[in-house]
């Protein structure tokens, strides 16, 4: 991944500046995903932009819940869905039982975790 735009997504999903959401990667409500923050981030430097139904636009594609291939390529991320190194298990209660192994970001942010965690996560990780 990108150094400096590493640095620049942890300190936004560390600020406090962005609500997080889950299911998309912005909401109507501007809740956020963790990677719709890295997509806010991108289209404040100029790659892509939020259309009005909350969905991400690039030149190549129309996106509610993972990066575009445009915002990964800028921000020197592997996957759409920010597949971890090593998978993580979280202890959440639901219909995956107890203990839920997770493999992405995505994973991690719609169970729960919140952005500083998921923050240190990336940091390890990414």
């Amino acid at each position: 991944m990108n150094p400096e735009i590493k640095a620049l997504w942890l300190e936004s999903l560390r600020s406090g500046e962005y609500v997080q959401g889950t299911g998309t990667l912005r909401s109507e409500n501007d809740e956020y995903c963790c990677l719709g923050v890295l997509c806010d981030l991108a289209s404040k430097a100029g790659v892509g932009s939020w259309a009005k139904d909350n969905a991400y636009v690039t030149t190549e594609s129309e996106q509610f819940g993972v990066l575009p291939g445009e915002v990964q390529e800028w921000a020197g991320m592997e996957t759409s869905t920010g597949l971890l190194f090593e998978s993580m298990t979280l202890n959440v209660p639901g219909p995956y039982g107890d203990d839920y192994v997770v493999n992405t970001l995505i994973d991690l942010n719609d169970n729960g975790m919140d952005f500083a965690s998921i923050a240190d996560v990336i940091e390890d990780q990414f």
